[in-house]
């Protein structure tokens, strides 16, 4: 029992200690949280997915995209389901999708 309270402390102090580090390094004071952090790359397709995720119940349809009907995901599924309803968890408490993508960054 004692050594799980020490791995406990010891994962909240190095918790404590990054978030000390982020705030030191990045000017986080200055950031507007409702725009994503990044949108190059592989942020656009996160960005993408959790558009899709705040405004309908899951990620395979959207009938915003896609023409002539909408888009369809049924087809290439990704196998990522973990964080994709970590995101959809984020998204219940708010409806920014630049907020969601950044708290589940910060989670991760």
């Amino acid at each position: 029992m004692r050594t799980a309270r020490y791995t406990f402390a010891s994962y909240g102090v190095a918790g404590l200690l990054c978030a000390l580090l982020l705030t030191w390094t990045y000017p986080v004071r200055d950031l507007d949280w409702r725009v994503p952090l990044t949108v190059g790359g592989d942020g656009l397709f996160s960005s993408l997915i959790t558009k899709t995720l705040t405004e309908h119940p899951w990620y395979l349809t959207n009938p915003r995209l896609g023409a002539p009907n909408q888009l369809d995901w049924y087809d290439f599924p990704l196998s990522d389901s973990l964080h994709i309803a970590l995101l959809k968890f984020v998204t219940l408490w708010t409806n920014s999708y630049g907020l969601t993508v950044n708290l589940t960054f910060l989670l991760g």
